[in-house]
């Protein structure tokens, strides 16, 4: 998730704060589900941010302790959007 937000034109600076304020207290899935949603800006390589929480999402919902259905639904419906606008962006 850091790469998607470090990535160059991909996510604005404020969105990328509140994402790693999330990651760095214990919030991870709080974190992708954010990262998810933020547009990407129009200038850059639009692919690079939406690709990333991609795999991001795949670990995230191999790490999350089971039973935590609040969590895993946040992951899920977040990956969810993920593979949508990866796919709106290969088109």
């Amino acid at each position: 998730m850091c790469e998607a937000v470090d990535a160059p034109d991909g996510v604005s600076s404020g969105f990328a704060v509140g994402t790693v304020r999330q990651l760095s207290t214990g919030r991870p899935p709080e974190a992708f589900a954010t990262l998810v949603r933020v547009p990407v800006r129009e200038r850059g390589d639009p692919v690079r941010p939406r690709a990333e929480p991609g795999t991001a999402g795949e670990l995230l919902a191999a790490w999350l302790p089971p039973g935590d259905e609040e969590a895993a639904g946040r992951v899920r419906g977040a990956r969810e959007r993920c593979a949508r606008a990866a796919a709106a962006t290969a088109r």
